[in-house]
């Protein structure tokens, strides 16, 4: 599968301040690893968790220095 894609992301923790930190970016489709899906989204939607991420509040350490949030998402599988 190949052409762009829109997301959203959260900086690094330390430049994190709620929702209002979010950045809609576009980039290429990744292409899955061996062990990955490719899902098509059709719906999302942040809740609890991801807000506390999106504050730095979240107690476990995450390791990705950005992320995209969606706790909560329903799609197809394409790949």
């Amino acid at each position: 599968m190949s052409g762009t894609r829109k997301f959203w992301t959260l900086p690094e923790p330390s430049a994190r301040q709620g929702f209002s930190s979010l950045k809609l970016k576009e980039g290429p489709i990744p292409k899955p690893e061996p062990y990955e899906v490719l899902i098509k989204v059709h719906a999302a939607s942040l809740n609890y968790r991801d807000l506390i991420i999106a504050k730095n509040q979240y107690p476990l350490d995450l390791k990705q220095a950005e992320l995209i949030p969606t706790s909560d998402g329903a799609g197809e599988v394409v790949a």
